[in-house]
């Protein structure tokens, strides 16, 4: 013969419903990240990204590292913020290695920001 279990009575009052889920509004720089999607950006051996690294000889422009293009990113020296004129602009862009792009580049960005207040930043 099987067991009856004993239940717990709760006492008190019950937790409100969670609130509703909205999606998160996406990443400001997601609005233009589709940007390095397209062929003039990344087509082989004309596109922009292909002759800054070309261009640069590999070689980074922040630490003088000469590496394979795999690891190199052509950076907008000036963020272009979604404004085409400054993303095709081949003098705005410049050789870094993987590292000080993510590095030091970034954290230059983030204290401009700062200092900026973060108005207009996106």
């Amino acid at each position: 013969m099987a067991r009856l279990r004993m239940f717990r009575v709760r006492s008190g009052i019950a937790k409100p419903p969670p609130p509703e889920r909205t999606p998160a509004p996406a990443a400001p720089s997601a609005r233009w990240d589709r940007l390095y999607d397209l062929r003039i950006w990344r087509r082989k051996p004309d596109g922009l990204r292909w002759s800054c690294l070309v261009a640069a000889q590999f070689t980074c422009a922040m630490c003088g590292r000469v590496d394979a293009s795999h690891r190199m990113v052509a950076d907008h020296i000036t963020p272009h913020r979604g404004n085409m004129d400054l993303f095709t602009d081949a003098e705005n862009l410049q050789c870094l290695c993987a590292e000080c792009h993510s590095g030091e580049k970034a954290r230059r960005e983030v204290e401009e920001r700062e200092r900026s207040g973060g108005l207009n930043w996106w």
